[in-house]
């Protein structure tokens, strides 16, 4: 069962497959095992030691714009993994590059190579904290105006290029350039559009500390005070803006609920972080639920930006805790009823 891969752009798959059948030193008539050796082994890929071994997908591309998804199940020291795009042959074609050395840390990579030279593209370090436990899953996001590696699991991190790669005609494929032999499962390749957005994986590079953002958050609104009636559910999700010169990502989640004299139409909205706890605003009396969505300069009635509690607060599981208090704008629907007027925003990864 292929897991996640339904979190990048569209879902016009090319093609995903899981490598659940017999064992086979020839991996299927839809691989062309290109150097090395490319094995079916309980029902994952191996491919041998002293690369490059590369394996790659018999059709070409026919759109602008892909996804690749690929999993590595099964880590250990001095391995490298490459998800290629872009194939010609195997001195021309660009790779999403993981590889682990011995010290706790790991390169991931956009390299390009070019008539058997590489050049690297883009470079991220990450330090491993699970002792190379569970899977690593690499999502390589390919347009020809930017590209994105994300690489995700206990930890979220993603190499990044404005430097685009037009990925129409080329093959995809999967590749050990290490001095020991790797394993992979659930290779997976989609299509995605660039609509009137640079980033089609923006999301990628948005984080909550050590983590890249799920694709859908999930907010719960409570109220104290003269706002206790104030009690309502959000589902958030990724609101593409702006133009290939200036392009945006944000969360926005509508809801229609009422309390107080005037609050309603609520309209939720959590940014990109560079680091620590994406910041979060809300605002209420939307004219209606496209306003709140479609456009990215308004937050229905200016919006206003929560205070996130720190120490109550987590991004692995992903709790925050926003909370809005005093007189602003927002707040000035809550009029009837004595004490104070403030509001707390839950958002979670999982639905309430």
């Amino acid at each position: 069962m292929l897991v996640g891969v339904t979190e990048c752009c569209c879902r016009c798959w090319r093609f995903a497959d899981d490598f659940n059948r017999a064992d086979n030193d020839d991996p299927g008539g839809a691989y062309a095992e290109v150097a090395g050796d490319s094995d079916i082994a309980s029902n994952r890929l191996w491919q041998s030691a002293g690369g490059p071994t590369i394996l790659v997908r018999s059709e070409a591309i026919a759109f602008h714009g892909i996804v690749i998804y690929a999993e590595a199940p099964d880590r250990h020291v001095n391995e490298t993994y490459r998800v290629l795009a872009c194939y010609a042959d195997a001195d021309n074609y660009l790779c999403g590059e993981y590889a682990i050395d011995g010290s706790g840390t790991a390169t991931i990579k956009i390299i390009k190579r070019t008539a058997g030279v590489e050049s690297t593209v883009a470079e991220a370090l990450h330090t491993y904290s699970d002792g190379l436990t569970g899977t690593r899953r690499f999502r390589f996001c390919v347009h020809d105006e930017e590209t994105v590696f994300c690489v995700a699991d206990v930890e979220g991190i993603a190499a990044w290029s404005e430097t685009g790669y037009d990925p129409y005609g080329g093959k995809t494929g999967l590749a050990n350039s290490g001095a020991n032999a790797i394993v992979w499962d659930n290779f997976a390749v989609w299509e995605h559009y660039l609509a009137n957005h640079k980033d089609d994986c923006p999301y990628c590079l948005c984080f909550c500390q050590d983590r890249i953002l799920p694709k859908t958050l999930y907010a719960v609104l409570s109220g104290t005070g003269a706002c206790a009636d104030c009690v309502g559910e959000f589902t958030l999700t990724p609101q593409y803006y702006g133009c290939a010169a200036q392009p945006k990502v944000i969360w926005r989640g509508y809801s229609d609920i009422s309390c107080g004299a005037t609050c309603e139409k609520w309209c939720v909205e959590v940014g990109c972080a560079d680091a620590g706890f994406p910041e979060a605003w809300i605002g209420n009396s939307c004219a209606s639920e496209e306003s709140c969505l479609e456009d990215p300069d308004n937050l229905c009635n200016a919006g206003n930006p929560m205070t996130v509690d720190e120490d109550a607060s987590d991004c692995s599981p992903l709790n925050l805790i926003y909370t809005l208090t005093g007189s602003v704008q927002v707040l000035l629907c809550c009029l009837a009823g004595p004490g104070d007027r403030s509001i707390t925003l839950t958002i979670t990864e999982t639905a309430p």
